[in-house]
């Protein structure tokens, strides 16, 4: 019975990390916003479209870890053009985003 279920879970995981693999290809760019750095945002993509933070945006708490918050002058991060960011296709983007009470009031 052993080695079937260690067959078992072999195939199991094989299969599981082309799945993921798979799903890695086709994410292009993607922050967590989790570790508070001054200059570089890490993409944790397989593309590694680093991002560099430009103004001086304010780490706070984010709905799953941190968060950036942004003023809407001169804040940004700026991700240099890339062979795997020139898309061509549909594609579907998410953010968390909390337009602040300021920005509510005027919706």
């Amino acid at each position: 019975m052993k080695p079937l279920l260690l067959i078992l879970l072999s195939v199991s995981l094989t299969i599981l990390s082309v799945l993921i693999e798979a799903q890695e290809d086709s994410l292009v760019l993607y922050f967590s916003f989790d570790e508070e750095v001054e200059e570089e945002i890490k993409d944790l993509s397989v593309h590694r479209n680093h991002g560099k933070v430009s103004g001086k945006p304010k780490w706070g708490k984010g709905k799953l870890g941190q968060s950036l918050a942004f003023d809407a002058v001169d804040d940004q991060v700026v991700v240099p053009t890339t062979e795997s960011l020139a898309i061509e296709v549909a594609i579907t983007m998410m953010a968390w985003v909390n337009p602040g009470k300021e920005l509510l009031n005027d919706w």
